[in-house]
C-alpha cells in the first residue's frame, strides 16, 4: 500500500511538472510569436554569420579548425561558432530559423532552470515562480532575439546542465555525475566564458540548498573535513575558469577589445560597476526602457546614483549575513547575483557599453531566487492572503508576458532597434549606426550617410561608421575620398582586416591594380581564410596579365572552397589566356555542372573547344561541339 501511495504521490508530481513545462513553452512562444520574421541586425550578427565566410559556409573542416584556432571578433567560443555553422548548414541564411534557434534553447533553458530548483530544494512552488520570470522577462528578450547571442543561451544551457549534474553527484556520490558535470562546464566555456564564476556557484549551492555546510545538529560548519572535500571537489572547475581567462584575455588584447584606462580610468569603472548592480535589480523590478546599447559615459555617475547603488549593496550584502541562519536563501541568492555578474560588470572594460541586458540572462536568477522564497514564506504563513499571492503573482507573469512580445517586437530590424534606442536616449552613437545600416541595405545612400555621420560626431571611436562612410563614397565612385577614410582607419586599427580589404576594393575600381594587389595580399595575410580576398587578389592578376600568380591564388583559394564556380570560371580564364585550352575546358565544365544556368562559361567552353579543334585538328571532338552548341541553344 505504501508502494502505490509513494508511486501516486511521483506520478502526480511528474503530472504538474509536465502541466507547468507546457505552459512556460506556451508562454515563450506567444512572448516570441514574431521571431521568425526577424532579419539579421548588423550589430555583430553581419561578422558572426551572414558575411563570416568561415561560418556562413555550414560545417567544414577548415571551419572547424578555424573554430578553435581564431580569435576572431575578439573571442574565443568554437562551440558557439560550430552552433552557428550547423544552423548555416541546415539553414542557409534564413534568419528566422536561426533565431528559432535561439528561442529552443531559451526554452530549454527555462525547463532546465525548473527541473534544478526543483531538484535541488523540492519546493515546487518556488521553482515554478524561477523557470517563470527566467522565461517571459523583459530583460532577456537581447538574449534570445539577439543571433550574436546564441553564445549567452548556449552557454546557459551548459551551465545549467553542470549545475544539475554536479546536484546528482552530490546526492548519489557517483563519479560518472561528476566528470559529466566538469566536461559540461568545459562546453560551456567554449560557447561563452561569462560563466567563469560557476565554482562559486556550486560552493554557493553546497551551501543552500544542498546544506553541506550544516552539521547533524544543524549548525554552521566551516572547519571541518568536508571542507577540504568541498573545495577539491572545486579544482577542476576552477583550473578550467583560469585557462578560460588567459585564453579570454588574450583573444580581447589581440581584437583591440579592452579599453584602456586612458580611455575609461579605474575610478570611473569602480563607480559604474557599483551603479551598474543597482541598475540591473531596477530593470528587474521595473523593465522599462531597455535598448539595444547603452552608452559608456567615460565620467561619474551622479554622486546621488553612487550613493543610492553603494547603499544598496552594502544593505543586501549585511541583511544575506543577518540572515544567514534562518533565510539562507537570501545569501545564495544575493551572492549568485553578485558573483555571476562581476565578470561583466565594467572592471575589464570591453566595448564602450556602460552596461547590457544580455549579461543579466544569468546573473538575474539569483534575485528570483530571493523574491521567490520571499513570496512562498507569506504565501505559507498567511492563510487569508494565500490566494490574494498566488493571483499577484500569476498578474505579474502576465503582465512580463505582453511586455516582453512588446519588447521583443523592436528586434525585427536594425531600423525597429534603432528607433527604440533613440527614443530612449537621444545621443545614442550606436542607434544612428544601427539606422545607416538598415538605410544602407536598402540603397538608400544619402540617409545612411547622414546616420553614420550623426554617430561618428556622438562618438569618434566607431570604427565601423567611417569604414561605411568609406563604403558609400566607393558606390559613388569617389574613389580618393573613399581611399583616404579606408586609409585613416588603418593608421589607427592596422590589423583591421574590412579596412585592408574595402582599401584594396576602391584601388581596384579605380584601375590602380599594383596598389588593390598590395592591400588584398595584406588582407589574405590577416585572414589567410577569406576566399573572396584571395578571388580579388587572383583577379588583379589576371588583369595585369600575370595569369601564372593568378592560377596558383584560385587553386589556393579552390582548396578552401572547393565547390565555388566563379573560382572555377577565373582559373578556367587564365588558362585559356596561356592557349592551356583542354585545361580550361575541364575547369569550364566543372564550373557549369555546379552553376548549369552559368552561361558565361558556357560560350568561354565552346570557344575553348574551337580554338582546340583549330590547334590540334582533333576532328574527334567536333561532337562534344555540336553537344554543347546545343545546350546554348
Amino acid at each position: 500500500m505504501n508502494k502505490f501511495i509513494t508511486k501516486l504521490f511521483e506520478s502526480l508530481y511528474s503530472l504538474r511538472y509536465i502541466l507547468i513545462s507546457f505552459l512556460i513553452i506556451i508562454s515563450i512562444l506567444f512572448s516570441y510569436s514574431d521571431i521568425t520574421d526577424f532579419d539579421f541586425i548588423s550589430y555583430d550578427d553581419i561578422e558572426y554569420v551572414s558575411q563570416n565566410h568561415n561560418v556562413s559556409k555550414g560545417i567544414t573542416k577548415q571551419g572547424l579548425i578555424w573554430a578553435f584556432k581564431s580569435f576572431y571578433a575578439a573571442n574565443w567560443h568554437p562551440i558557439t561558432w560550430i552552433s552557428h555553422m550547423i544552423d548555416c548548414s541546415l539553414f542557409g541564411l534564413n534568419a528566422g530559423l536561426h533565431h528559432f534557434i535561439n528561442l529552443l534553447f531559451h526554452i530549454a533553458n527555462s525547463l532546465l532552470l525548473l527541473l534544478l530548483f526543483c531538484y535541488i530544494t523540492k519546493n515546487f512552488f518556488c521553482s515554478v515562480f524561477i523557470a517563470f520570470l527566467f522565461a517571459v522577462h523583459p530583460i532577456h528578450v537581447e538574449s534570445v532575439c539577439w543571433i550574436s547571442e546564441r553564445k549567452d543561451v548556449l552557454s546557459t544551457f551548459f551551465f545549467l546542465l553542470t549545475l544539475i549534474f554536479y546536484s546528482k553527484y552530490i546526492y548519489s556520490k557517483k563519479i560518472f555525475y561528476y566528470i559529466t558535470s566538469v566536461l559540461l562546464f568545459a562546453l560551456g566555456l567554449m560557447a561563452k566564458p561569462m560563466i567563469v564564476s560557476l565554482p562559486f556557484i556550486l560552493l554557493l549551492l553546497d551551501f543552500w540548498p544542498l546544506k553541506r555546510f550544516i552539521s547533524n545538529d544543524n549548525k554552521l560548519v566551516i572547519f571541518q573535513p568536508l571542507l577540504k572535500r568541498i573545495l577539491l571537489e572545486k579544482l577542476a572547475f576552477f583550473i578550467l575558469t583560469i585557462i578560460s581567462c588567459i585564453l579570454t584575455l588574450l583573444a580581447q588584447y589581440q581584437g583591440n577589445a579592452i579599453r584602456t584606462f586612458e580611455e575609461i580610468p579605474f575610478l570611473i569603472r569602480i563607480t559604474n560597476a557599483i551603479y551598474s548592480y543597482f541598475v540591473y535589480f531596477q530593470k528587474m523590478l521595473f523593465p522599462v526602457d531597455l535598448i539595444v546599447f547603452y552608452p559608456h559615459p567615460a565620467k561619474h555617475p551622479d554622486l546621488f546614483k553612487i550613493i543610492i547603488s553603494l547603499t544598496f549593496i552594502i544593505l543586501f550584502s549585511i541583511l544575506s549575513f543577518l540572515l544567514i541562519k534562518k533565510k539562507p536563501y537570501f545569501f545564495t541568492g544575493w551572492f549568485w547575483y553578485i558573483i555571476t555578474l562581476f565578470p561583466v560588470i565594467g572592471i575589464v572594460q570591453v566595448g564602450t557599453q556602460a552596461f547590457a541586458d544580455r549579461y543579466s540572462y544569468i546573473p538575474l536568477t539569483g534575485l528570483f531566487i530571493i523574491f521567490a522564497w520571499i513570496f512562498y514564506d507569506f504565501y505559507r504563513k498567511n492563510i487569508i492572503a494565500k490566494k490574494v499571492i498566488l493571483f499577484a503573482l500569476i498578474g505579474i507573469i502576465i503582465l512580463l508576458i505582453f511586455k516582453t512580445k512588446t519588447q521583443a517586437g523592436y528586434w525585427r530590424n536594425d531600423l525597429t532597434l534603432a528607433n527604440n534606442a533613440l527614443s530612449t536616449s537621444k545621443n545614442n552613437s550606436f542607434a544612428y549606426f544601427l539606422k545607416g545600416n538598415y538605410y544602407l541595405r536598402k540603397q538608400n545612400l544619402e540617409d545612411a550617410h547622414l546616420c553614420f555621420y550623426k554617430s561618428l560626431l556622438l562618438d569618434t571611436s566607431l570604427t565601423e561608421a567611417k569604414l561605411n562612410i568609406g563604403w558609400i563614397y566607393l558606390q559613388k565612385r569617389k574613389y580618393d575620398i573613399a581611399i583616404d577614410i579606408f586609409k585613416e582607419v588603418i593608421s589607427k586599427e592596422p590589423k583591421n582586416v574590412l579596412a585592408h580589404y574595402n582599401l584594396a576594393t576602391a584601388y581596384k575600381q579605380k584601375g590602380d591594380f599594383i596598389s588593390a594587389i598590395k592591400y588584398f595580399s595584406h588582407t589574405v595575410y590577416l585572414d589567410s581564410a577569406f576566399t573572396l580576398a584571395l578571388y580579388n587578389l587572383g583577379m588583379c592578376y589576371a588583369l595585369i596579365g600575370n595569369y601564372n600568380n593568378c592560377i596558383n591564388i584560385i587553386i589556393t583559394a579552390l582548396k578552401k572552397e572547393p565547390t565555388n564556380s566563379e573560382f572555377m570560371f577565373l582559373l578556367a580564364n587564365c588558362l585559356y589566356m596561356q592557349k592551356k585550352f583542354k585545361e580550361a575546358i575541364q575547369w569550364y565544365e566543372k564550373a557549369i555542372k555546379l552553376k548549369p544556368d552559368f552561361l558565361e562559361a558556357k560560350k568561354r567552353a565552346g570557344m575553348a573547344y574551337d580554338s582546340l579543334l583549330k590547334n590540334s585538328q582533333v576532328k574527334s571532338n567536333s561532337n562534344q561541339l555540336n553537344f554543347l552548341n546545343t545546350k546554348q541553344k
